[in-house]
């Protein structure tokens, strides 16, 4: 009778890395979980003073809106979110305060040097997610305004936009002049809006194009 073959040979090497990949992403983790223990620990004097300054601000409501747009509501979602969030988002958090405030509290948490907002009403809600490179000079923007990186909306002479409420703008979108964003609009990465958009539209391209309108796919130029 002819013999059976032997059994596999375990991987023995196989299961030494697994093992020490687990303890590596373990250690990891646990070192990730001790910084920002520790900077909770080093910072909760400006933490503190962060809450009392929301909690005293006529725009509270605004930036919980903001908060809540990244995480939890509430004063906790805008503590850990000016900890651990990006830095784009405190620009945001120190649009809303007053400029004593504001700059208090970039003396200790420094905020995303190449986004720029300068514009005198802002809807809450705003997110800019990753906002290297990022300029709004708007005249108006309604609520839950989401951008990304490397977005304009400027001036073109003295005439700035004005936008909507739920607009989105990709990355590298530029939008710029005395124009009008409807509401529910998305304008899509490297776009170029030079024209008003009506609500309930999709806009790509250069020169920009409507390719969606109130949900029905559309060609429609600017």
């Amino acid at each position: 009778m002819s013999k059976l073959p032997p059994p596999p040979r375990k991987n023995n090497s196989s299961q030494i890395s697994n093992k020490r990949l687990n303890i590596n992403l373990l250690l990891e983790l646990i070192i990730i979980k001790c910084v920002k223990l520790f900077k909770l620990i080093l910072l909760s004097p400006v933490c503190a003073v962060c809450a009392l300054i929301v909690l005293s601000s006529s725009n509270r409501q605004s930036i919980y809106e903001d908060a809540s747009r990244v995480g939890l509501a509430g004063i906790k979602s805008v503590i850990y979110n000016l900890l651990f969030g990006e830095k784009s988002w405190r620009n945001v958090l120190y649009y809303r305060l007053n400029p004593l405030c504001s700059g208090f509290l970039k003396l200790f948490l420094k905020e995303n040097k190449t986004c720029h907002i300068a514009t005198s009403s802002i809807g809450g809600g705003l997110l800019i997610v990753h906002g290297d490179c990022t300029y709004i000079y708007a005249q108006s923007i309604g609520k839950n305004l989401y951008i990304n990186q490397n977005v304009t909306i400027g001036v073109v002479g003295p005439n700035s936009p004005v936008i909507g409420d739920n607009v989105r703008v990709a990355t590298g979108a530029i939008v710029i002049g005395g124009i009008r964003i409807g509401n529910n609009v998305t304008i899509g990465a490297g776009a170029v809006v030079v024209k008003d958009v009506p609500d309930d539209c999709v806009v790509v391209g250069n020169p920009a194009r409507i390719v969606k309108m109130k949900g029905e796919k559309v060609s429609i130029p600017l």
